[in-house]
């Protein structure tokens, strides 16, 4: 429509019929609205780079502004490219360029809000609120605000190893020292030692689907009824008491994780619990085992400190995966399905992704690698900190926040790179 857009040091403006009008940017009061560059996309949307507010998008002139909260890591903006895919290129003042559109990773930082990005566990609600549990307490993430709960309101204990709402909406809070929090209305209610928990050492706790809750501590498995404790320990049957992690399969059997005692299967027969191990003499990977799940097939996967292993509940045949058949790495710390073919591994040297249809065929280990370059700059995934939430994404618990994989946006690229020859030589000499 003729319009001009001027960049200049305090406004955007716009050169219409003889008229240069203010073009006013929403940001915050003492925003320098310093315009730095101008922009259009193949959409014809302006986009205007500034000093200290991110970079707007203008279209049909509707502003939208993409900052710190959006995932920017610096608010200052140099330059803006739309490659041939159509995604967005920012170039900032100090953090490198910054890639805006279909990414099969995004997070949630300190720059979104986050206050501690040390990510240990995490929990969704049922209505669809967040809890994450970090060194120094657990953050509550209703959508919009965070609230971070620490020893000067309402714990003990900052250090929260896992998080989990019961069938009734309660929050229960794992500690590395203090026991276990019952979040209700606003109120912590502490069960410890005291009130006949094994250890206040808490490493993770589980409601099964008949809502009994178990807890695992660094001294013995807890069956917790709602008033006391029914302690579990090597007496019992169980080949460590340091219990680690909890899984319940599709057939509502209970699996248990624990450091020096393998794999646990929980047996119930006629009011009577007992365990079976899966431990390195049977053939797992590890004695160490940090997080489990299940595949369409029934068998059982578990995340060690010597790669994974795919144990067959019916036949007890156990397959490992390790870093010399192409793993990142042996220590292993997380897993997860995003559909019935692939299985996400989360080790401390990023995310490996698992053809499992492949293997289960086969025996052929086809592995896909997530780090920094592909978008993943967790760097180092926690502890059993995972989960899918309902719209099929992946969460990893890292060291640098929380990461979200989705996997609609995670497939090759298929456009073949333009080619540009500048000059030739033969023999070393310019040739025409």
């Amino acid at each position: 429509n003729g319009e001009t857009y001027i960049a200049t040091e305090s406004h955007l403006n716009i050169f219409h019929n003889n008229t240069i009008t203010v073009f006013p940017l929403p940001a915050p009061e003492s925003a320098k609205q310093n315009v730095r560059s101008l922009t259009y996309d193949k959409n014809k949307n302006i986009w205007a780079g500034t000093w200290d507010c991110g970079i707007y998008k203008i279209e049909d002139k509707k502003t939208t502004r993409y900052g710190k909260n959006e995932g920017l890591t610096v608010d200052g903006v140099y330059c803006f490219l739309e490659d041939a895919e159509h995604n967005y290129w920012i170039g900032t003042d100090g953090a490198g360029a910054a890639k805006l559109g279909k990414q099969t990773f995004t997070s949630i930082r300190e720059q979104n809000g986050l206050p501690d990005e040390m990510v240990l566990s995490m929990c969704k609600t049922k209505a669809g609120q967040w809890w994450f549990g970090h060194d120094g307490g657990v953050t509550f993430y209703d959508g919009k605000t965070y609230k971070l709960f620490d020893s000067k309101n309402g714990l003990t204990d900052e250090k929260v190893w896992d998080v989990m709402e019961d069938t009734e909406g309660n929050i229960w809070i794992a500690t590395f020292g203090s026991g276990i929090f019952k979040y209700v209305k606003g109120n912590f209610t502490n069960y410890n030692d005291k009130k006949g928990l094994s250890s206040n050492n808490v490493r993770s706790i589980f409601q099964d689907s008949k809502g009994r809750i178990w807890i695992g501590t660094g001294a013995g498995l807890n069956l917790f009824n709602g008033n006391t404790f029914k302690i579990f320990t090597t007496k019992d049957g169980l080949a460590s008491q340091r219990i680690l992690c909890f899984y319940e399969d599709r057939k509502k059997t209970l699996w248990i994780g624990s450091s020096g005692g393998g794999l646990v299967k929980v047996i119930e027969e006629n009011g009577s619990i007992k365990f079976k191990n899966y431990t390195e003499k049977e053939g797992l990977a590890d004695n160490v085992v940090l997080c489990i799940s299940e595949d369409n097939e029934g068998n059982i996967w578990t995340a060690n400190f010597g790669g994974i292993s795919k144990v067959n509940p019916k036949t007890g045949e156990i397959k490992n995966i390790a870093k010399k058949d192409g793993l990142a790495s042996n220590t292993v710390y997380a897993l997860a399905f995003s559909d019935a073919t692939h299985l996400l591994i989360g080790t401390n040297s990023g995310i490996d992704k698992l053809d499992i249809s492949e293997f289960n065929k086969t025996g052929k280990v086809a592995l896909t690698h997530f780090g920094k370059d592909e978008g993943f700059s967790g760097v180092e995934c926690n502890t059993n900190s995972v989960l899918k939430d309902d719209d099929g994404r992946i969460w990893f618990g890292t060291v640098k926040g929380a990461f979200i994989y989705d996997q609609a946006f995670d497939k090759p690229n298929e456009k073949k790179p333009e080619t540009f020859i500048l000059n030739l030589r033969l023999f070393y000499e310019k040739f025409d």
